[in-house]
């Protein structure tokens, strides 16, 4: 039915509109002093305990795979232009060859 009516699955929905949200956010001021809050908070607990990194908070997780999202699809846009630009460069001859059997 998703494909019939152009509709993403739920998960997958959820999941884009998680991560536009995290990188939407990653620049605002009160999401950088409530990262600031907490992290004062666990330095002052640190002297108590082992030395340890704060966990994240869920939406510094999404920040951070909404970070790798974006550098992967860099990456995939980065290496179609190579590509586009490697076909056009291409032996003409060689070129029409390939799209002959395209329609």
């Amino acid at each position: 039915m998703e494909k019939e009516a152009a509709i993403p699955l739920i998960q997958l929905y959820i999941e884009t509109t998680a991560l536009q949200r995290a990188a939407k956010t990653a620049s605002d001021r009160v999401e950088k002093e409530s990262a600031e809050a907490l992290e004062g908070i666990w330095k002052t607990l640190e002297r108590r305990r082992r030395k340890t990194r704060r966990p994240l908070v869920p939406l510094e997780a999404l920040r951070d795979r909404a970070k790798d999202r974006e550098n992967e699809i860099q990456g995939f846009l980065a290496h179609q232009k190579d590509w586009t630009e490697w076909e056009a460069t291409m032996n003409p001859c060689r070129r029409n060859q390939r799209n002959a059997g395209r329609v």
